[in-house]
Parts: structure tokens; C-alpha cells; sequence
């Protein structure tokens, strides 16, 4: 039997770990959190879970929340002006529903679903003399964690770009929204300052709503340099809210979070890595997900990416055999993820109106019309959930006639 170990307990790490044990190969998963300790602790960066991420969690018997976590279906577009003041309006409509759910509550459950399944679960972190002994017990080392010490393995790739600009993200969860739907995610575009947002989601304190913003680092909308308290950068925030979304603002009059932990500021810069870590003994890691990709956060493509990468690699391990897990293994690993991720940074910089030699100009043509159009905004909201199958539906001057006639 095949040994394999896990660096990392997040969306993707958890997904691959479940997906191989499946398979029966012999799964260790490293994390530096119990679940507990992941469950009542601090929030990352929110995500939803879109149609297809969902149609495959299920796939692998992981939806595990049933009717307690919020579903969405449509997304209520407002276009402000950099002062807030509303240019229009539409409601986007996705085909079929996905969730909304915070990361805490998912990986703690997948945590111990995998212990329970015949999995083991190590509780200690890891550094580079840690993997370089890993990689002489184990067949193959994953490496799904991107920060500290061990994303630093991973060399940058500038022959491959992320797409989007960095952005100043602040994120949080609370109790006391009066959303206008609750079937229902809303986004707010304030010009070039600022994109925000609410959506409903399932904590471990049971339903909330997820807020989040997107600036410009450095820009008016930036608050991230403040040293506040938890309560003050809620403060800070809907203030935020206030200037550029009145209209999601006026939903917030009672927020508070839902726990002291509950908001999260961090700069998010896209990237590429290499995909292959080298070690100072000459052994090899493979990096998965966040690791070799960081997309930008308002494209809300994070678990898609995840997704994607756990159910591409899980192939490839389990088409590879008995033949050994090198580092020309791992670059076709991440080339045929890199199939469907380009089409994240495709999808980034078409809305960010960054000119691009793979985007056509009818592309930019339809972007231009998603504020005024509703067959436009239908086809937008749907391609979040596949940005690859977006891509193909308008990748012809005839096909995206079709859609502004």
C-alpha cells in the first residue's frame, strides 16, 4: 500500500486526503490545529461554495449540513459611483444553488470525518528538515499549506500570471443582518475603490452573514494599517460599507460579530509558484492549491481552485501506479490543474479590464454591458461557478453576439 502525507486541513489538503483514502492508499494528514481548535478559532478569508464544488463534495458523501447551511441561487449586482451613489442594478441567476458556509465549520467536520473513515490525523506543525525526513517515509509529501516557512519552498513562476492586482481583504461573520433576501448573495461595485459584499452563511454559532470587502491597498477604502480591536475593525468597516454600499449598509444596522475571532484583515497579493518544492537533502514536495496559486479574493474562486487541483491530482496519483512520485510527476500534476486554473486568472483580468493577448475584445465588449443587461449579468453569475466553461460559452465573436442581440 501507498503512503501518502498531507501538509495542511484546509479545502483542498481535506478534499485529496478523503479522495485517496477512498482508493485505499495509506493517508496521514499533518495539521498544526484539532479540529476544535480550527472550529473556534480564527477566520480566513470567506468563500462560497458554488453548484459544481458542491455537486462534488457530494460525490465524495461530504455535504454534510444539509438544509442548516444557507443556499443561494442569484446575486443582486449594484454598480455605485466612487461616492456610492447607485449607476444600476440587476439580479444575476445561477443554475443550480451552492452555500455559503464559514471555513471553520467545514474543516473541522472534515477533519474528523476523515479520522473517523480510517484516516490518521497528526497534530504538529511542520518545517523543511520535518519534510525532508517525510519524503524518505512517505512515497509522496502534499504540501497545502502556502505561508511561513514551507510556502517559501515554492519558487515563483513569472511565466504564468494569477491575474487581478493585489487587494487590501477584510472579512467578517455576524449575527443581526436584515439582508433583503435570503436566498441571495449581493455584491456592490464602488468604482474603482471597492468591491463589497454579503452573503448568508452557517457558523459554528449557527446561521450569520458573511460580509467582506475588497480595496485598493493603500486607498481610501483601506483601513488594514489601523491597529484597532476586533469590535473597532467592525466599526471600520461598516463605515466602509456606509460610504461606497449604502445599500448593503442599510441591511447592517445590528451586526456584531459572532465571536471575537469572527474578522480577519489581510493583504492578498495573486501569484504562480513552481509546483514542485526542493529540499535541502534533494527530495521533493508537491504543492497543491493556495501553494502554487493564490487568486484574487473577490472572484470568490478559492474553493473552485481547490476543488479542481484535489480532484486533478487524486487523479493522476491513482493513474501513476507503483511507478515513483518525482518531480516530472509533479509537473504534469500541476500542468493539467493548470489547465483549468489559467481560466481563474482569464476570468480575473477580463473583469479587471487588464488587456491580455488570450482575451478577445468581444470578451471586453460583454463585461462592459453586465451593469445594463440581464442576459449578461445571468451568464456572468453562472460562469463564477466554471470560469473554463465561461470562457468557452463566449469564445467566439458570434457566440457573444448572441448574447448582447
Amino acid at each position: 500500500m501507498r503512503r501518502i502525507l498531507i501538509v495542511g486541513a484546509g479545502q483542498s489538503g481535506l478534499l485529496l486526503a478523503h479522495g485517496l483514502l477512498e482508493q485505499g492508499y495509506e493517508v496521514t494528514l499533518l495539521t498544526g490545529r484539532t479540529s476544535d481548535e480550527i472550529r473556534y478559532g480564527p477566520i480566513s478569508s470567506g468563500q462560497l461554495t458554488f453548484p459544481s464544488v458542491l455537486a462534488y463534495e457530494r460525490s465524495r458523501n461530504l455535504d454534510f449540513w444539509g438544509e442548516q447551511c444557507p443556499r443561494f441561487t442569484s446575486a443582486s449586482l449594484y454598480y455605485n459611483t466612487d461616492s456610492g451613489e447607485q449607476a444600476s442594478y440587476l439580479i444575476g441567476h445561477m443554475q443550480g444553488s451552492g452555500v455559503s458556509i464559514d471555513r471553520r465549520v467545514k474543516m473541522a467536520d472534515w477533519l474528523e470525518a476523515f479520522e473517523d473513515r480510517g484516516g490518521k490525523v497528526t497534530i504538529h506543525g511542520a518545517t523543511v528538515s520535518d519534510l525532508d525526513y517525510f519524503t524518505r517515509i512517505y512515497d509522496l509529501v502534499v504540501v497545502a499549506v502556502g505561508s511561513g516557512e514551507l510556502g517559501q519552498l515554492f519558487e515563483p513562476d513569472p511565466s504564468r500570471s494569477a491575474g487581478g492586482r493585489p487587494v487590501a481583504a477584510a472579512n467578517a461573520y455576524v449575527h443581526g443582518a436584515d439582508p433583503i433576501s435570503r436566498d441571495r448573495i449581493q455584491a456592490a461595485f464602488a468604482g474603482d475603490q471597492a468591491t463589497l459584499t454579503l452573503d448568508p452563511a452557517l457558523t459554528p454559532y449557527g446561521s450569520a452573514h458573511h460580509i467582506a470587502l475588497y480595496a485598493e491597498p493603500g486607498g481610501p477604502a483601506d483601513f488594514s494599517g489601523e491597529r484597532l480591536s476586533p469590535d473597532q475593525k467592525l466599526h471600520r468597516l461598516l463605515e466602509v460599507f456606509a460610504q461606497y454600499a449604502p445599500q448593503l449598509r442599510a441591511q447592517l444596522s445590528g451586526a456584531r460579530l459572532v465571536d471575537q475571532w469572527s474578522i480577519n484583515l489581510e493583504l492578498v497579493t495573486p501569484r504562480v509558484r513552481q509546483p514542485v518544492g526542493e529540499l535541502p537533502s534533494g527530495g521533493a514536495v508537491l504543492g497543491m492549491a493556495d501553494v502554487v496559486l493564490s487568486s484574487p479574493p473577490a472572484m470568490m474562486q478559492g474553493w473552485n481552485n481547490s476543488t479542481a487541483c484535489a480532484a486533478i491530482y487524486l487523479d493522476r496519483i491513482a493513474a501513476h501506479g507503483d511507478r515513483p512520485f518525482d518531480a516530472g510527476f509533479m509537473r504534469e500534476a500541476f500542468a493539467a490543474y493548470w489547465g483549468y486554473a489559467r481560466y481563474t486568472a482569464w476570468l480575473a483580468n477580463l473583469l479587471a479590464g487588464v488587456e491580455q493577448e488570450d482575451i478577445p475584445q468581444h470578451a471586453f465588449e460583454l463585461t462592459r454591458a453586465v451593469g445594463t443587461t440581464q442576459a449578461i449579468a445571468d451568464l456572468l453569475i453562472s460562469g463564477l461557478d466554471n470560469p473554463m466553461r465561461f470562457a468557452e460559452e463566449i469564445s467566439t465573436p458570434e457566440k457573444a453576439a448572441a448574447y448582447l442581440a
